[in-house]
């Protein structure tokens, strides 16, 4: 860990972290270039559009999945705007129907047909309801902001011309 750029208080902010990672110190190569890596779609999605989420959740039926990878795909199904008049403010959560169990808080949400990250989960495991939620990043100044920040870091450190 290189450094940690910004960071959500609790999960009711949104459950997330920015942090710039060091090249592997035997090899020199950047955890991206060889685990890979996701843009983020700082966007809000239509209702019925499918996403997903990849974690490493609790199974209590089945033990031996404890903390295992897994992944659900599911519609978007609503937003939640801060006064409940839509066409005044933007959302700030996104309700999916993405199973999760605890463990998956932090994750991130991937629009499908294009492997973007769009949020991240925050709340799960389908207990409030037959749906989870996240935060998206398109209405988060701070998280867009840390994110952005990290970015142009890289971008100085890397120099002209760098991607």
């Amino acid at each position: 860990l290189m450094k940690i750029v910004d960071l959500s208080e609790s999960f009711n902010e949104g459950d997330w972290s920015v942090f710039r990672m060091r090249p592997n110190s035997v090899t020199g190569r950047w955890p991206g270039d060889v685990q890979g890596y996701m843009r983020v779609a700082p966007i809000q999605v239509p209702i019925g559009e499918t996403v997903y989420l990849a974690g490493y959740g609790l199974s209590k039926k089945t033990p031996e999945l404890n903390y295992v990878q897994k992944v659900d795909y599911g519609p978007v199904i609503a937003y939640q705007f801060p006064d409940q008049e839509p066409e005044l403010s933007a959302p700030k959560r996104i309700f999916y129907t993405v199973s999760t169990s605890g463990g998956n808080s932090g994750s991130p949400i991937v629009l499908t047909k294009t492997h973007e990250i769009i949020g991240v989960h925050t709340n799960g495991g389908c207990a409030f309801g037959d749906y989870n939620w996240g935060a998206l990043i398109a209405y988060d100044g701070r998280f867009r902001e840390a994110i952005r920040n990290c970015l142009a870091e890289e971008a100085l450190e890397l120099g002209p011309g760098a991607e």
